[in-house]
């Protein structure tokens, strides 16, 4: 679950440092573009298909699946942005130099638990 994310953020991170040009939000978060979110799914891609391939998992509902908690990872990001922004911040805390505080670390897991451990139950995975 923590790896996927992980995997997601890191994707997004190096192709948005390479790639990025389009702002996808600009107002609420102006470091992530289109472009860190492409890199962000071809990672969750490779390597959701690889964890497939080797875990003998249906890659039509894994991949999907995979995506969707990709797509709740930055749907959680953004909103905890919109918050600070609310309230002028552009960390939650600093509880990790250079990162932001703890909810800067754990927003994109708060949207996705759910989801995770119902797609756990639902589909054996």
């Amino acid at each position: 679950f923590f790896l996927l994310i992980w995997i997601a953020d890191i994707g997004a991170f190096v192709s948005g440092n390479f790639f990025g040009k389009l702002k996808l939000l600009p107002n609420i978060s102006p470091g992530k573009t289109w472009e860190g979110v492409l890199g962000g799914f071809f990672a969750v891609l490779v390597s959701t298909s690889l964890y497939g391939y080797l875990r003998e998992i249906d890659l039509l509902i894994l991949i999907p699946f995979c995506f969707a908690i990709t797509v709740l990872s930055i749907v959680g990001d953004l909103t905890i942005s919109v918050f600070k922004r609310n309230v002028g911040l552009k960390n939650s805390g600093s509880i990790f130099p250079g990162h932001g505080g703890l909810l800067d670390r754990i927003d994109s897991m708060t949207s996705t638990s759910p989801f995770f451990a119902a797609g756990i139950v639902l589909f054996n995975l």
